[in-house]
């Protein structure tokens, strides 16, 4: 939730002091470089430090770097401290999700792993909408989210429950992941890259249109939303169906959606009630990408080989994050507001033709062979642990204990 307010209170900050999109989108983008550093390094940190220790240092970084952008506002700080945000947001959440992941067995792993996905989301548009509290030239925002994460040490510091073991993970390498699943890979910098543009300069383009602080806030709040309620019935679909057929309607939805959206912006423009109608639906069909791509992934990958792949396809996405929110900047001052959705319906438009062309050189396996669509949050870390396609059965005796 802290991290969540964070995210939004910069970039209104930016666009406060009319900084370029070129400036603000480097400064975004800041965030999902450290976060791919946080991911690579997350375990070493957790063995050398342990759960405990590593979280409360890491939440003491986090929520630091939080209040500094209050204190020391300026496009190269601000840009440091993205990167340490996300660096020490990406080693909490695997803190998190390797306890949910020791304290789970095979006959309750996929209802943890809903949970912590609806808990996911609700957090994060929890704190979109925290913005409306205060005003958003002043620092208290930023106060009330490092109180926040400061708030989120107390249950971890006071737990009882032992730590878990240390399982040291090395991720595949792209080349080995392209080798077993090119659309798998391709799904995932893909999906990256709609989120981090999305996610990154959201705040900024409803600034540029002319939105009041609250519309800013709902437009955000509308595409989390529609990342929860869309991904069941999707994931449902995929299971039924070949899934690259799936990745590819949802990419050509995307265009659709993001296409008449440009298309409007060129003829006047953008009404509130409209792109929050947009936000839910790219919302909605974004946040579906990289789960589909995961377990399309999965199917190609040897069970033991699992967690290796979902830690490399995690960087991959971090990857396409980490240049999203650059891209749109430079899009949106060559082409204005509606640059936002031109970037969006070009890149889905490039992964359905990918998503096309690689159903041309691989036949499909059985739908019966297809792993089992897993509905995920974008940021997970360890869920390779926790995923129930994995089949880590090594918790089952110690909860029977």
């Amino acid at each position: 939730m802290g991290n969540g307010l964070a995210g939004i209170i910069l970039p209104i900050k930016m666009s406060n002091l009319l900084y370029s999109e070129q400036i603000s989108g480097l400064v975004m983008a800041f965030y999902y470089v450290g976060f791919a550093f946080g991911a690579r390094l997350a375990q070493r940190i957790i063995g050398n430090l342990g759960h405990v220790r590593a979280f409360a240092a890491l939440s003491a970084l986090v929520s630091a770097a939080v209040l500094s952008y209050g204190l020391l506002p300026g496009m190269i700080t601000w840009a440091l401290l993205r990167c340490l945000n996300g660096f020490a947001m990406a080693v909490l959440f695997a803190i998190v999700e390797s306890w949910l992941s020791e304290r789970s067995a095979n006959h309750n792993r996929g209802r943890i792993l809903s949970l912590y996905m609806v808990t996911s989301y609700f957090a994060s548009g929890s704190g979109q909408l925290l913005v409306n509290i205060y005003d958003t030239t002043g620092v208290e925002l930023f106060a009330l989210a490092g109180l926040i994460l400061v708030i989120a040490l107390v249950p971890v510091i006071l737990t009882k429950n032992p730590s878990p073991d240390i399982q040291e993970i090395t991720p595949l390498s792209f080349r080995q992941l392209y080798q077993l699943s090119p659309l798998g890979i391709i799904g995932v910098i893909g999906a990256g890259l709609l989120s981090g543009g999305f996610y990154g300069m959201g705040a900024i383009f409803a600034a540029q249109a002319g939105f009041i602080t609250l519309e800013k806030s709902l437009f955000l709040f509308a595409a989390i939303l529609g990342g929860l309620l869309i991904q069941w019935p999707v994931g449902k679909l995929s299971d039924r169906y070949d899934r690259r057929h799936v990745i590819l309607w949802i990419s050509l939805s995307i265009v659709l959606i993001t296409g008449f959206a440009f298309i409007w912006g060129t003829l006047g423009n953008y009404s509130f009630y409209f792109v929050a109608f947009i936000a839910l639906l790219f919302g909605g069909a974004a946040a579906t990408l990289y789960p589909l791509s995961l377990a399309h992934a999965f199917t190609y990958v040897e069970k033991r080989s699992l967690v290796s792949a979902n830690s490399g396809l995690l960087l991959g996405w971090a990857l396409g994050a980490s240049v999203g929110p650059v891209i749109v900047g430079l899009l949106m001052r060559l082409t204005g507001q509606k640059g936002f959705f031109l970037y969006a319906a070009f890149i889905s438009l490039s992964l359905a033709c990918f998503v096309k062309y690689r159903m041309g050189r691989r036949k499909s396996k059985p739908i019966s062979e297809q792993a089992v669509f897993m509905p995920l949050p974008e940021n997970a870390l360890e869920t390779g642990n926790l995923d129930p396609r994995t089949n880590n059965d090594k918790n089952e005796d110690k909860l029977k204990q």
